[in-house]
């Protein structure tokens, strides 16, 4: 997963900014049987991603108690950039997209880029026990 996966996740929920909007707002207009696709799409996709996670806290990269709550905490931290972001605001898509993605790292505990640094306090003891 890393940073590329929650940063083109981020990309394309800003992409289609309006038409995740229109439909977030307008899904109960949706027939049960709409709904029921919908609602199957959604869930594939966060098991997917609680997959990702899951085969990061495996490998001892990502460090977290609740996997499927970090993806869904993850994925609705993405999914809600479409009600604050503007073409003409603050950050560009790009600086979104990596800010989003320090943050949802950060979420899953990891820890790569400290135990990479010699001086950080925070190194992991898997880290201090390779030296």
């Amino acid at each position: 997963m890393r940073k590329q996966l929650i940063s083109a996740y981020v990309k394309e929920n800003i992409e289609h900014q309006v038409p995740t909007a229109i439909f977030l707002q307008e899904e109960k207009q949706l027939s049960p049987a709409q709904l029921k696709h919908i609602r199957a799409l959604q869930g594939e996709f966060d098991r997917l991603l609680a997959d990702v996670i899951q085969a990061e806290v495996d490998a001892e990269e990502f460090h977290i108690l609740d996997v499927k709550l970090a993806s869904l905490s993850i994925a609705g931290m993405v999914r809600w950039v479409h009600r604050w972001y503007r073409p003409n605001g603050r950050m560009k898509p790009a600086d979104i997209a990596e800010g989003m993605s320090e943050l949802g790292l950060n979420l899953v505990g990891y820890t790569q880029a400290r135990d990479n640094d010699p001086t950080s306090p925070r190194r992991s003891a898997k880290s201090r026990a390779k030296r």
